[in-house]
């Protein structure tokens, strides 16, 4: 027989828990708000009862709830969660208030191990969620849905995402038949619309199915420890784990400091790339291959599918941090943004991360960038001014390129004015 505790907080949330065999508790359900009246923060107490709060279980912050042997069919069914939950809607306890979540900001204690699936599921106006260091798996669904949520601090103990088996992670590793299975509404952030960074440990070895489904991700950082770099096998990733994560434009690895060691841009409008189209099909699995393909790999891809919106940011990326970028590559970056200097607007970002850039407009950021990142010539800037001359810029970043050439290159001599 179960031993259940229930209890409230100081907002008036409801919580209850289960008393589990192995010592520990596990948390069943915690109740809503809708957002006009949610708390700002819900920071779950490590004891319950004089015991450690160890688990949280599937839907337990979800608009409703669910046995665990019923909820678990679900993994053994062809259909997607939205289905499975209409056909077993007689067995749903549903929370009076469905239109918010517990709160703005849920803190877990260092004593949590598990997060079950879908745990957080439909939690809108949760903004910020912290996994404590010690949960191992993040599960299908958890944060499904979770279409405010900004900040997701995931732990260094991080070994699987999305991962359907129960099986041990190495277990996984060996056995991929799982991993290509699984309908579009289980990505582990499905549906994360103002998601847009997020940092993924060291130690993650898989990346499940439609991870990032619909997720709104723009730039997407990966840990790397001490041996990372020498390791042969890389991160077992699902062919769909991308799929509809048109959003993603910037990928990066640093070291355990946080320091930058290698950045790539990526194509914009990935999903109507076909794969089978000889020439671009490569590049819809840009961000599988950043796991396991050395940064160089980019470069080469860069020249041979030559698209100018996945130039122009590879370029921007690979003189912001040029590990292992040859001088003729990083020449023929450079050459690209001066001689796409007019296409600007369309590819610069508001703001490129790791470097802050100058001026209003995107000429004048691509400009800023061009003289901190890319070792311009003269020729180079004579070459801008003149592609300016055409284009509706303000007749200050006209000066900042004439003061900029004349200052910097001993070799210009004012005659190129004639010319231009």
């Amino acid at each position: 027989m179960e031993n259940n505790y229930a209890y409230k907080t100081e907002e008036g949330l409801e919580l209850r828990f289960r008393e589990d065999p192995d010592g520990g508790m596990t948390l069943l359900s915690c109740s809503r708000r809708p957002r006009e009246k949610m708390p700002d923060t819900l920071a779950l107490h490590a004891d319950i009862g004089g015991r450690p709060l160890r688990r949280i279980a599937p839907l337990a912050f979800a608009p409703f709830h669910m046995e665990e042997s019923r909820f678990a069919k679900l993994f053994h069914a062809p259909y997607s969660f939205n289905m499975f939950v209409l056909m077993n809607g007689g067995w749903l306890v549903r929370e009076r208030e469905e239109s918010g979540a517990p709160a703005r900001r849920i803190l877990l204690p260092d004593t949590v191990e598990e997060i079950g699936p879908y745990a957080f599921w439909h939690c809108h106006g949760l903004e910020e969620v912290r996994v404590p260091e010690g949960v191992r798996v993040i599960g299908p669904g958890t944060f499904g849905e979770c279409a405010d949520l900004k900040k997701i601090s995931l732990p260094g103990s991080l070994e699987a995402v999305g991962l359907f088996r129960k099986d041990p992670v190495e277990e996984t590793l060996s056995f991929t038949g799982e991993m290509v299975r699984g309908m579009p509404d289980v990505g582990a952030f499905y549906g994360c619309h103002s998601l847009e960074k997020l940092t993924l440990p060291a130690g993650l070895r898989v990346l499940g199915p439609h991870s990032f489904n619909s997720c709104g991700i723009v730039h997407l950082i990966l840990k790397e420890g001490e041996k990372d770099r020498e390791k042969k096998e890389g991160t077992l990733i699902a062919e769909n784990a991308f799929d509809h994560a048109v959003s993603l434009l910037w990928m990066e690895r640093q070291d355990p400091e946080g320091r930058v060691l290698s950045r790539i841009g990526l194509p914009a409008a990935r999903d109507k790339i076909l794969l089978a189209d000889r020439k671009f099909g490569r590049l819809k699995h840009v961000p599988e291959d950043f796991f396991s393909r050395e940064v160089s790999y980019f470069d080469r891809l860069c020249k041979e599918t030559f698209r100018m919106d996945f130039a122009a940011r590879m370029a921007l990326a690979r003189l912001s941090f040029p590990d292992r970028l040859s001088e003729e590559n990083a020449a023929w970056y450079r050459d690209l943004l001066t001689g796409y200097f007019e296409k600007a607007p369309l590819f610069m970002p508001e703001e490129l991360p790791g470097f802050e850039g100058e001026g209003r407009d995107a000429w004048e950021r691509l400009f800023a960038f061009l003289k901190d990142k890319g070792k311009l010539r003269a020729e180079d800037v004579t070459a801008l001014i003149r592609t300016c001359g055409e284009l509706p810029v303000s007749s200050a970043l006209m000066d900042q390129m004439i003061a900029f050439r004349t200052q910097g290159f001993a070799q210009a001599t004012g005659f190129e004015d004639l010319d231009i």
